[in-house]
């Protein structure tokens, strides 16, 4: 995939980018791939592990994350269904523990941030409330789903509903993944092409245990970091449903990929959200994982919208996962499939460092480069 735009303004863009990124004092080389600066590239080109760009599943989208512990955080999620200007997003419970902040819906997310092409986000909402399943154990992720109350839906937003009766569900089911995650498997590669772009593959259901749609990630088609939240679509009854949320996987995306059960919590948690939600009301309490007020975003969790700062607005987002992993998940996992969940985070560091320094100097090279050949090119 080629993006459609400049070469000097696609490495001038990254090049500030790379250079707020680690003035603020996060690590570039975790968020952003310096051959793509050098190509002018803002996406991976590689095709959601095995699978391949999806532009069809508008009802997946991103969520830009600021986790408890700082940084920035990506996951993705799918828009279930609408009440009036209200759309109710499905996702994963660790992505709401913090705050957050945007929900894009596009095939790349990066088009609805200061300077990418406005044309093709398809839509920048307003984030309401969120909330986490009241079960849910950061332990053992149980019960690892949240909705997120979002401003901003219209006739054109594009849904998908959640799957209430998952009985017809058995192995061999034909299940479609989406999300923006990382898209290779394997340990973590700081060389590898950040992704932003949305993908899609369709596996086999390997297993339905007690809480998991489980898929076997050995197939090499599966989901991985940054996919967490994101659903499993099947057909059901000849209808397009959402019949899991992308929770965890190893640490290499290799072996196995978790999605949660959507139909085990649909009459407890979902269906309650969205029929307890006024539109005309003024917004409900925003918060974490118990309603309660989000430290992290100031004591009133996900703040508006807001402009989007000079490097872009939200910062990419790393190529790697939790750094802390619970026990495995169910009782029914082998004790060395240890399972992570499947966040995309770039870690904030406590302040520029030396590196730092070096890599503000090579970013500011890169822009006056960019700057130089230009003004050459335009020179009678």
């Amino acid at each position: 995939m080629h993006l459609r735009t400049p070469l000097g303004l696609a490495l001038r863009r990254e090049a500030w980018l790379a250079l707020l990124l680690t003035a603020a004092g996060c690590d570039p080389a975790l968020c952003l791939d310096p051959d793509d600066v050098a190509a002018g590239l803002g996406s991976a080109s590689a095709p959601i592990v095995g699978g391949s760009v999806d532009t069809t599943s508008r009802s997946t989208v991103a969520l830009l994350l600021t986790p408890p512990d700082g940084g920035r955080a990506l996951c993705s999620g799918s828009i279930i269904a609408t009440k009036g200007s209200r759309a109710y997003v499905l996702t994963a419970a660790h992505c709401v523990q913090g705050a957050v902040d945007h929900v894009y819906e596009a095939v790349d997310w990066r088009d609805c941030e200061a300077g990418g092409d406005s044309s093709k986000c398809f839509a920048s909402y307003q984030v309401v409330s969120w909330v986490a399943h009241p079960g849910y154990d950061g332990e053992t992720l149980a019960n690892d789903v949240a909705m997120v109350t979002v401003e901003g839906a219209s006739e054109a937003t594009a849904v998908t509903p959640a799957l209430d009766d998952d009985s017809s569900i058995a192995a061999g089911q034909v299940l479609e993944l989406s999300g923006y995650g990382r898209t290779y498997a394997g340990p973590q590669d700081e060389d590898a092409p950040f992704n932003s772009v949305r993908h899609k593959v369709s596996v086999n259901l390997e297993t339905k245990t007690s809480q998991w749609l489980r898929i076997d990630a050995s197939t090499g088609e599966t989901a991985c970091f940054g996919d967490s939240g994101g659903p499993a679509f099947a057909h059901v009854g000849g209808k397009l449903v959402v019949a899991g949320v992308a929770s965890n996987a190893d640490a290499e995306c290799a072996v196995l990929a978790n999605y949660a059960r959507v139909a085990l919590v649909y009459e407890s948690f979902i269906a309650p959200v969205i029929d307890a939600d006024e539109p005309d009301d003024p917004p409900p309490p925003q918060g974490g994982s118990d309603g309660s007020s989000s430290s992290s975003s100031g004591g009133g969790g996900a703040s508006p919208v807001d402009p989007p700062d000079a490097s872009g607005g939200s910062s990419p987002v790393g190529q790697g996962g939790s750094a802390t992993a619970p026990d495995a998940p169910d009782g029914d996992t082998n004790a060395d499939e240890v399972c992570i969940p499947l966040t995309l985070k770039c870690e904030a560091t406590p302040g520029p460092t030396p590196g730092h320094f070096a890599a503000m100097v090579g970013a500011m090279a890169l822009v006056v480069a960019s700057l130089g050949r230009r003004w050459r090119r335009r020179r009678p």
